[in-house]
């Protein structure tokens, strides 16, 4: 019977000693605290935000399935913006090396006159709005008679060619193909982008 109660103590005091675990994805915490800052990124010194003291903004090394809380603490004079970018997305469609690039298309800008006027163009094509706008064409099913598709190669510009046509500038794609486009700028200034159309995302 002594050993009976022994066992059942022993027990009792085993079970008050149990830890409970959850079993889920791991939490990590993060506090950042953004102010203003001398920075340099082009040479000149300006005033940017800092996060931590730190310009571009700190990085997370987190994995798949990783819950992040991030306390952020504006000492800013003005409300702001956060952008996460360059993240990693396992549950996209999009794995690099197993799906295949169906078409490549590189943009090559250059810059001309035409008329006397300074215009910029893509693969020798300056871009000008019709007057039916694009998607009101397609609609009605008059594209034809308003712009033509595809006006420029998929292969850029060749060399030595200065010529610059003025004309609407729109790329036929089919849904659901993966597309590499390939920014090509021969010119001294630096040059931002803006792709402008519906069905399609962007991979980077």
């Amino acid at each position: 019977m002594a050993g009976l109660m022994f066992t059942a103590l022993l027990c009792l005091s085993a079970a008050a000693m149990t830890v409970t675990v959850r079993g889920e994805d791991p939490y990590f915490f993060f506090t950042w605290n953004v102010t203003y800052g001398t920075i340099s990124p082009l040479g000149v010194p300006q005033q940017g935000i800092l996060i931590n003291g730190q310009f571009p903004g700190p990085n997370i090394n987190s994995t798949s399935n990783n819950n992040l809380v991030i306390n952020v603490f504006n000492n800013l004079d003005e409300p702001f913006l956060l952008h996460c970018a360059a993240r990693p997305n396992p549950q996209g469609s999009y794995h690099y090396g197993s799906i295949n690039i169906t078409r490549t298309i590189k943009l090559v800008n250059s810059v001309s006159k035409v008329d006397g006027k300074l215009r910029y163009a893509i693969n020798g094509v300056s871009h000008v709005d019709p007057e039916t706008p694009l998607k009101l064409a397609e609609y009605f099913e008059i594209a034809d008679k308003v712009f033509k598709y595809d006006t420029i190669s998929d292969e850029g510009l060749a060399e030595g060619v200065t010529t610059v046509t003025v004309a609407p500038n729109v790329v036929n794609t089919t849904f659901r193909n993966f597309i590499e486009i390939i920014f090509e700028n021969h010119e001294k200034s630096l040059q931002s982008w803006h792709l402008d159309g519906y069905s399609f995302f962007a991979v980077a």
